[in-house]
């Protein structure tokens, strides 16, 4: 919690409310399909609902009035990592600021996981074969994934 004085009074600003803000910025950013946790038991990443996006942001509150914040996401497969992380720290960096009057002395994000792209699968159930759309729209059938997918 951070607590700045006015002449007013005195203001605090609980972590809920960084993790709040910066979960919605990362989150509403292209490419970005959610916050990430890691568990502590089996060791994998999970995806965070919007409910518990406040686990995968830290807060760090600086001497000198600032804060800095570390955030764990999982991006899409086949985006720009760099470009999108880029996005996002400034994205974060802005409205916390914005929001709060805090000004945010960092920004680091964390890429714990990559997931693909799954649009529009489907089950067949008559004869027990997968059906996916691509990425251009036609339709790709079969257990075949990838390259071989290709070859039908």
């Amino acid at each position: 919690m951070i607590k700045l004085q006015t002449t007013k009074g005195a203001i605090s600003i609980s972590d809920a409310v960084f993790t709040n803000i910066t979960g919605n910025a990362a989150t509403n950013c292209f490419g970005v399909k959610g916050m990430a946790f890691r568990s502590m038991t089996d060791g994998l990443v999970h995806l965070l609902r919007k409910e518990a996006m406040s686990k995968g942001v830290q807060v760090i509150y600086n001497e000198d009035g600032t804060v800095s914040i570390r955030l764990h996401i999982i991006v899409e497969h086949g985006i720009n990592i760099t470009a999108a992380c880029r996005s996002i720290m400034s994205e974060v960096q802005y409205k916390v600021s914005k929001y709060t009057g805090i000004p945010v002395k960092s920004v680091d994000g964390c890429v714990d996981s990559v997931v693909q792209f799954q649009g529009g699968i489907t089950r067949d159930d008559s004869n027990d074969r997968r059906t996916a759309i691509q990425a251009d729209g036609a339709p790709r059938s079969g257990g075949h994934h990838g390259a071989e997918a290709a070859h039908q």
